[in-house]
């Protein structure tokens, strides 16, 4: 007769049961919202980039790209 798992081997077992989950499908909750923390960290850090750059174009004198300077 087998003993019962014990309350670290249950918590192992789960971990690595929702690990292959992860491996196996794209959609998995857990991969879902990788995915989306790392759009909305690539957009906030493109959002940065393009205020500096422009920050820089200002600083020169001219208008950033698709601008029109007012007449």
């Amino acid at each position: 007769m087998e003993e019962p798992l014990t309350e670290d081997e249950v918590k192992a077992l789960a971990n690595m049961t929702l690990k292959m989950q992860n491996e196996y499908d794209p959609m998995s909750p857990d991969n879902v919202n990788a995915r989306r923390k790392a759009d909305e960290e690539y957009r906030e850090e493109v959002a940065q980039a393009t205020a500096r750059r422009n920050d820089r174009i200002r600083a020169s004198g001219c208008e950033p790209a698709g601008r029109y300077p007012s007449r």
